[in-house]
């Protein structure tokens, strides 16, 4: 199951749009005023993709999205993790850049990564965030750079979190406090709490003589993607399953990330 979700229509080309030539092909690079500087998105995904194998990233279920006038783009993309099986888990990474001036370049990183042709953008990276201005070119290096920061910065935490919770005893007390806690948040309905608690008892994917923390956060990872068909209502439940059993174990945890969702013309 991806971690990374682009959800698109009918005036976006996708079947191609992770190809640099198809990029170069069909984008559209006219400015829009005397301040608008179009980029090419071609360019910044190759610029994207080397800075990622600079920084070790291996990216895998790549999924593109270029607009049929050429002016907007989105990507999104798995990262294998550094230390375990991206089976198990595994973070990812995107950036969208649209060149009609409805957003500035801003990409994302985190557990989970949505973007959507309706301005949705979620776990954004302020500091990646660059308008299209007359900058946008000799700041774009930094930019990327700035978002892989954070990405490696997340990815650490994520790995040191995913430890933590396997060397916590599981306890029907642990999952009954985090049963209270989703139920208290009130964005998680009592259907998929109950298949939170089917997935504890009997694991469809995972390991049954598991009896840490772990085993919980597995139960909500396999009810969040595989039996929720809504993916943001998914990827949002995911996060707060995450975060709430964090703060259960963990006293002082705070969570990652900038925002969680932008659909501003930042």
């Amino acid at each position: 199951m991806s971690n990374a979700t682009l959800l698109k229509n009918s005036k976006y080309y996708s079947d191609n749009a992770v190809d640099v030539d198809f990029l170069r092909a069909h984008e559209h690079l006219e400015s829009h005023g005397p301040r608008h500087v179009p980029v090419s998105h071609a360019l910044i995904l190759e610029k994207f993709r080397d800075k990622c194998e600079a920084n070790g990233l291996m990216l895998f279920n790549e999924q593109g999205a270029l607009s049929k006038d050429g002016e907007r783009y989105m990507y999104v993309a798995d990262v294998v993790p550094e230390i375990g099986d991206k089976d198990e888990y595994h973070l990812a990474v995107g950036f969208r850049s649209f060149n009609d001036e409805s957003s500035c370049f801003q990409m994302s990183c985190g557990n989970t990564v949505l973007m959507c042709a309706n301005m949705m953008q979620t776990s954004v990276i302020i500091p990646s965030r660059r308008k299209h201005t007359h900058t946008i070119h000799e700041l774009l290096e930094s930019k990327i750079d700035a978002g892989l920061e954070r990405f490696r910065h997340d990815a650490r935490e994520t790995e040191e979190n995913i430890a933590f919770m396997k060397t916590v005893p599981y306890t029907d007390e642990l999952l009954g406090k985090l049963i209270i806690a989703l139920g208290r948040t009130k964005a998680i309905g009592n259907t998929n709490i109950m298949k939170i608690l089917d997935e504890v008892d009997n694991p469809s994917y995972n390991d049954h003589n598991d009896m840490t923390a772990w085993r919980i956060m597995n139960a909500c990872t396999a009810v969040t993607t595989h039996r929720m068909a809504n993916p943001l209502q998914a990827m949002n439940s995911s996060k707060l399953m995450h975060d709430e059993l964090m703060k259960l174990i963990k006293p002082g945890y705070v969570p990652l990330g900038d925002v969680d969702v932008a659909n501003v013309a930042a």
